[in-house]
């Protein structure tokens, strides 16, 4: 075989590493955690509206490795133009991708192609460096995770996109013609060195503990989407019986849009002058729907299964619901960020089995 023969047989099984040893088994690890959710759902009589972000979401702080991460990165910018970013996800994708010194613009590009594409090589030609743009056209996988069977077919696809335009890469390295033997022989190194032809050199998976991790983040998402502001105005004034009768209107419940301790998250705005024998008060409130229980005992059971300890301290209202604060949210986001450490810790282990 020749040498270009040799890379093109090596690519197809770099294809099969990535789709058995990391793919298949992280995509039945979500299979199994969506499934244990939507039981609770279904128990708690609540259904999310959206699980497209909440598949992303998940795939995002609970990696199973580098071909996920890139997967969610390329997710979420095919789909930017058309749907709101979660607040889970655009607070914490920032601090991950900088701890994995995984900090390029295009990362499928850098996974696929890696020194090639960041060095601007020859071979890079416009239809390959279009072909690389984080688009549902050149990425179709990325509009599909929505549910258990498209959660094994998306990155299982994912990874077929990515052999494709590596394959092409190769075709463009041997087949530039004005480029030297000697950059040629350099470009054909790169192309062995790049994150897709190094793969795994094991599972990478535990299958049973990352669907624990996914299926926690799912109930942690329900936790920090309880909070929202609302706006009131009125008057506070003297009442036949002589007591002070409040007189408010409401406006409507707005969803918070920032994570709890963060610099830009709400805090309640009271504003009341005395006019004659009224006072009139206007503001916004900071409020917090109720938690089901179905939530609150799933959350404490996972929690304390993998951190040693229940999150949430119980409080049942006269219906049997969970009421929520601040604090509360605060312990769901810190749940939150221990979840992104885990799928970080698999992350960076993922960037160097493989590499030769």
């Amino acid at each position: 075989m020749t040498e270009f023969e040799n890379i093109m047989s090596y690519s197809h099984d770099c294809r099969a590493k990535w789709e058995i040893r990391v793919a298949h088994p992280f995509a039945r690890a979500y299979a199994k955690a969506l499934k244990n959710f939507e039981k609770t759902e279904q128990a708690q009589n609540k259904l999310q509206k959206s699980r497209a972000d909440l598949g992303l979401l998940v795939l995002t702080i609970c990696s199973g490795g580098l071909i996920s991460h890139v997967f969610a990165q390329t997710a979420w910018k095919a789909v930017l133009k058309t749907q709101v970013i979660d607040k889970v996800f655009f607070a914490n994708k920032d601090e991950a991708f900088r701890k994995a010194h995984f900090i390029s613009e295009n990362k499928v590009a850098d996974f696929i192609a890696g020194e090639i594409w960041s060095r601007g090589g020859k071979s890079i030609n416009q239809k390959i460096r279009s072909s690389f743009l984080e688009t549902t056209a050149n990425y179709p996988s990325t509009q599909k995770w929505t549910t258990e069977t498209d959660a094994l077919t998306s990155l299982e696809d994912f990874v077929g996109d990515c052999y494709l335009k590596y394959r092409d890469l190769v075709r463009s390295v041997f087949n530039t013609s004005y480029i030297s033997e000697s950059e040629k022989q350099l470009e054909i190194k790169r192309l062995l060195n790049t994150k897709f032809a190094n793969p795994p050199s094991f599972y990478t998976v535990n299958e049973s503990q990352v669907a624990e991790e996914m299926e926690l983040m799912m109930y942690l998402k329900v936790v920090l989407d309880t909070d929202y502001t609302q706006t009131y105005d009125g008057y506070v004034g003297p009442n036949r019986a002589g007591g002070k009768r409040p007189n408010f209107d409401k406006g409507a419940r707005i969803a918070v849009a920032e994570m709890p301790g963060t610099k830009n998250y709400p805090t309640p705005i009271h504003n009341s002058q005395k006019m004659g024998h009224h006072t009139h008060q206007s503001g916004i409130n900071v409020g917090y729907n109720e938690l089901g229980k179905a939530y609150f005992t799933k959350i404490n059971q996972l929690h304390n299964k993998l951190f040693g300890a229940p999150l949430l301290t119980q409080r049942l209202l006269d219906f049997g619901d969970v009421e929520m604060n601040k604090e509360k949210l605060t312990k769901a986001y810190q749940a939150v960020q221990k979840l992104e450490k885990k799928g970080m810790g698999r992350f960076m282990s993922s960037l160097n089995m493989g590499l030769r």
